[in-house]
């Protein structure tokens, strides 16, 4: 389930970025759009999301809310984390950063596979 700012948000946020940018005197071709996603990928949907809510609360020391309220969180299938790294990407993202949320070398082979789809 994500949280945090939608990829209509981060984008109108990167158009502020480049705004300033461009009142500094930058090139605003020279800035990457990036962004900076937590993610924990599982089709077991009770499980995927008691591990988001685990490391959320390792990560912050506090409810889990409360670190989701704050960054950008996805916990679910893999099919609809396609869908949801598509959208910032389709943002204008050109580089995700992520952050998983337990089980990182899974995750990271969950991610490798799907990112011929992202691809696309």
């Amino acid at each position: 389930s994500p949280t945090g700012p939608a990829s209509s948000r981060w984008r109108g946020l990167w158009e502020q970025v480049l705004e300033h940018a461009r009142a500094a005197g930058r090139n605003p071709a020279d800035i990457a759009p990036c962004t900076y996603l937590a993610l924990a990928i599982d089709e077991n949907t009770a499980r995927v999301d008691e591990r988001m809510d685990a490391f959320m609360t390792a990560y912050y020391g506090k409810r889990p809310d409360v670190g989701q309220k704050r960054d950008i969180c996805f916990a679910g299938p893999a099919s609809a984390a396609v869908d949801w790294l598509r959208a910032y990407v389709d943002a204008g993202a050109r580089n995700l950063v992520l952050r998983f949320a337990g089980d990182p070398e899974r995750q990271q082979e969950i991610v490798a596979k799907l990112r011929e789809q992202l691809e696309k």
